[in-house]
C-alpha cells in the first residue's frame, strides 16, 4: 500500500537557486530509487512538500527529511493508505514556472498549512481541507480527470525539532 505525507517547514538558511537546483536533481535521483513521487514548492522562506511511495519507503524518507537540517518542520500531515498515487511521474517535481493557476493552487495549499499551525484547536476540518486542494492540483497535473479515493484514518503529527 502507498502512503504519503505533506509538511510545511522554513528554510534556516537562504537557499539560492543553484541550491535549489541541486536539491531537485538530487531528490529526483534518490526518489526515483526509492519509487517515491511528488512535489516540492518552494517560496522563500517555505517550503511545501508532497510526497508518496510504498509505507516504509514514504517513512524512511520523512525520517530522513525531519532530521535534515537546512530547514524546520512546521507541520506535518500524513494519510496512512491510499489507493491511487496523485503524482505518479513526478519523482520529486520542483514547482516553479507554472501556469497562473497552479501558483494559485500551491500557494492556496501554503496557506492553508499556516492557518492550521495557527489554529490548531479547531483543527479537525482543516485536513481535509487540504487534502482536496492536493487532490485539486494533482486532478489538474493529470491528463485524465480522476476522483482519488482515500482509505483508512488521516493523521495529523506536529512535529518539533
Amino acid at each position: 500500500m502507498n502512503k504519503c505525507f505533506l509538511y510545511l517547514s522554513v528554510q534556516c538558511y537562504e537557499f539560492t537557486p543553484s541550491k535549489l537546483l541541486g536539491l531537485e536533481n538530487q531528490c529526483q535521483k534518490n526518489n526515483k530509487k526509492m519509487g517515491i513521487t511528488g512535489y516540492l514548492y518552494y517560496k522563500s522562506p517555505y517550503f511545501v512538500q508532497y510526497f508518496e511511495g510504498e509505507e516504509k519507503n514514504a517513512n524512511d524518507l520523512m525520517k530522513k527529511i525531519v532530521h535534515d537540517k537546512r530547514h524546520k518542520i512546521e507541520v506535518t500531515l500524513q494519510q496512512n493508505t491510499i489507493l491511487k498515487r496523485r503524482f505518479p511521474q513526478w519523482h520529486m517535481k520542483h514547482i516553479k514556472k507554472p501556469p497562473i493557476l497552479s501558483i494559485n493552487m500551491e500557494y492556496i495549499i501554503l496557506e492553508q498549512l499556516q492557518q492550521f499551525l495557527k489554529f490548531q484547536n479547531n483543527k479537525q476540518e482543516w485536513p481535509f481541507d487540504i487534502w482536496r486542494t492536493v487532490d485539486s492540483l494533482a486532478t489538474m497535473h493529470s491528463k485524465n480527470t480522476v476522483k482519488l479515493e482515500i482509505k483508512n484514518s488521516i493523521e495529523v503529527k506536529n512535529i518539533k525539532m
